[in-house]
């Protein structure tokens, strides 16, 4: 409860004098709320139509002859150095450096136009990106050479942008002192190599041999021409097939990427008895009649007899392999005879011990041991040969 001011009268809250009833107040008051409304949302549509009048007419008209249809682009006053945007480095090897560089296009573009407007007015958003690109899809870095390079060397790098953004450069091209380019160690492979050579003269392959533990002497690939059939005294090349790889991976250059050898101390087939050492062969001869007349002698199934050293006969392949076509290069026979008595009857009997595909070193040694010795070698037609056996004479008690 409250009292009206003018009469003094008790009066409740919402009256708003003493002679108005509670009902007729309350409908008086929202009378007055819904004018105070109405009143008040027209003036604020009055005054935000006077500002919107005002920007409007402040507004500057587009240049309709401006290359991007009215939008300005940096102060005419703003010049530019390009340059500033570009990072420049040389990598890899001296005389084989290449150019490397980072071109901050976005940041260039945005000294020129300036940065993305809020996106409340549409035909400047447009008008923004459509410099942007036109700009993002003509301006570009070109440079007078890329690789190839050495330390000293000068490349020009020229940026390219449109003409109506030409005359806001500082300048169009630059000059840059190629430098920082690693120089390859000199390593001399071949010093540290060895060739061996697997075969026989006359059908030899060579092979490579890396001597040194270091990582970039393992990595080298090699290639050997010609690599087959290969005779003592023939040339080889071996050449380094992956320097490339080398320089690249490990900073090293071969100090000759190819070297001439000549094949030598491959063993060859024996082609003269002059070559065999005679008392290896008397040994031969001696222990062969030996073991053949204890055998014989002391058998108690047969009787023979008159057991005795016959020959030895040395063969020699003329190329194109024997005329009776054995499967070797030479052999050395030795031949002991006896007699068989049988049911009554002498037969005539031979035994032959063989010794096949002897080998001589470019010393003159020969690998012959009594081990290697075979009771029968492989011959199609015994009968008839080309090549004549030449005879050793050798005798045994």
């Amino acid at each position: 409860m409250r009292y009206y001011n003018f009469c003094g009268k008790e009066i409740d809250n919402e009256q708003i004098c003493c002679c108005q009833d509670k009902t007729t107040q309350n409908k008086d008051k929202q009378e007055l709320v819904k004018k105070i409304f109405v009143f008040g949302g027209i003036a604020v549509a009055i005054i935000l139509a006077i500002v919107l009048i005002v920007l409007l007419l402040d507004k500057e008209p587009h240049d309709t002859n401006d290359e991007f249809g009215g939008s300005k682009l940096t102060d005419a006053t703003t010049i530019i150095d390009p340059f500033d945007y570009i990072k420049v480095n040389f990598v890899g090897l001296e005389a084989k450096g290449k150019l490397q560089f980072d071109f901050y296009r976005e940041e260039l573009i945005e000294q020129f136009i300036g940065i993305c407007p809020e996106q409340n007015d549409d035909e400047t958003y447009a008008i923004y990106w459509q410099q942007y690109i036109e700009l993002y899809d003509n301006i570009e870095i070109v440079a007078s050479k890329y690789e190839g390079l050495s330390n000293g060397d000068i490349i020009i790098l020229t940026c390219v942008v449109p003409d109506m953004v030409q005359d806001k450069l500082k300048s169009s091209s630059k000059e840059y002192l190629v430098s920082g380019l690693k120089v390859p160690e000199i390593i001399d492979v071949f010093a540290n190599i060895e060739i061996e050579y697997g075969g026989i003269s006359g059908d030899a392959t060579a092979y490579i041999k890396i001597t040194a533990d270091s990582e970039e002497l393992q990595a080298c690939s090699f290639e050997v021409s010609p690599n087959n059939g290969l005779s003592n005294g023939d040339e080889v090349m071996v050449s380094i097939t992956n320097a490339a790889f080398l320089e690249e991976r490990y900073s090293v250059r071969p100090k000759e990427l190819s070297k001439t050898y000549t094949v030598r101390n491959l063993p060859s087939y024996v082609k003269s008895a002059d070559q065999l050492p005679i008392d290896i062969v008397e040994e031969f001869v001696n222990r062969f009649y030996e073991e053949k007349a204890a055998e014989l002698l002391s058998n108690e199934k047969y009787q023979y007899e008159n057991v005795k050293y016959d020959s030895t006969l040395f063969y020699v392949s003329d190329g194109t392999g024997f005329g009776w076509s054995a499967p070797y290069e030479n052999f050395l026979e030795i031949t002991v005879t006896y007699t068989w008595y049988y049911a009554g009857s002498y037969y005539d009997k031979e035994a032959c011990l063989y010794f096949t595909d002897i080998l001589i070193d470019t010393n003159g040694i020969i690998s012959l041991s009594y081990e290697q010795k075979k009771s029968t070698i492989e011959i199609v037609d015994y009968t008839y040969y080309d090549n004549t056996p030449i005879i050793i004479s050798i005798h045994s008690d």
